[in-house]
């Protein structure tokens, strides 16, 4: 027959059966056959199915659904650094009220500022 059919891991697209890629790191991406075939929940349009559909990530090569789980940890994080900001403050609150010093202020702006140094780490 003259149809091209690809090995597994290799890619092109419909328009370009002649254009051959490679799927490197994760061969399972791309299962070969027709010009065009990608695996279960990957985007077609992208050179060598490299991306996940919308609502979909990768995981260990294969797309699968994101789950309401994929975002606790990181608002558990959240929630504990600005709690750990609050105490903190309100304890060196009560502790410039016995020294008379000033400053309070400005060692709760650190905190919040380490913490966005530290959210954008992530």
């Amino acid at each position: 027959s003259s149809k091209l059919l690809l090995e597994p891991g290799f890619f092109s697209r419909p328009e370009e059966p002649g254009a051959v890629y490679r799927c490197f790191d994760e061969p399972i991406r791309c299962p070969g056959g027709e010009p065009g075939t990608c695996a279960v929940g990957r985007d077609t349009s992208t050179l060598a199915c490299s991306a996940c559909l919308p609502g979909l990530h990768a995981t260990d090569g294969k797309c699968v659904e994101c789950g309401g789980g994929d975002y606790a940890l990181l608002i558990t994080v959240g929630i504990t650094a600005c709690a750990c900001i609050s105490i903190l403050y309100l304890v060196l609150l009560n502790e410039g009220q016995k020294s008379r010093q000033p400053g309070s202020l400005l060692i709760a702006a650190l905190g919040m500022g380490q913490m966005v140094t530290t959210v954008q780490q992530l």
